[in-house]
């Protein structure tokens, strides 16, 4: 992840062998990551397009249907019609500054 690139989404098996994939989202020096899927539609944010994260790199919004999430917390923004917001997957910098995911199980 770099400032040109500061979004990614990542594919993974976790502990259940079940392929997911994960957004991850660098602001600054913070790090945050969620399984990437709609909430309301059970589609991945990215279905339709990679293009989600907002040009101040505050918002995820989902190719599907234009909802939109808080970066800093993956809260539905604005009028969301469902107030369910996106999973949270724990992510940390390790001490050679890569990042770490550690998928729930």
């Amino acid at each position: 992840m770099s400032a040109e690139r500061p979004a990614v989404e990542v594919t993974l098996h976790d502990l259940s062998d079940e392929r997911g994939s994960v957004l991850v989202v660098r602001r600054g020096a913070e790090i945050r990551a969620w399984r990437n899927v709609c909430p309301h539609h059970w589609l991945p944010l990215t279905y339709r397009s990679a293009q989600i994260l907002s040009a101040d790199g505050a918002r995820l919004r989902c190719s599907n249907h234009g909802a939109e999430f808080s970066v800093e917390d993956g809260q539905p923004l604005a009028d969301a019609v469902l107030p369910c917001g996106l999973e949270p997957v724990p992510v940390q910098i390790d001490e050679t500054g890569q990042v770490v995911l550690r998928p729930q199980a």
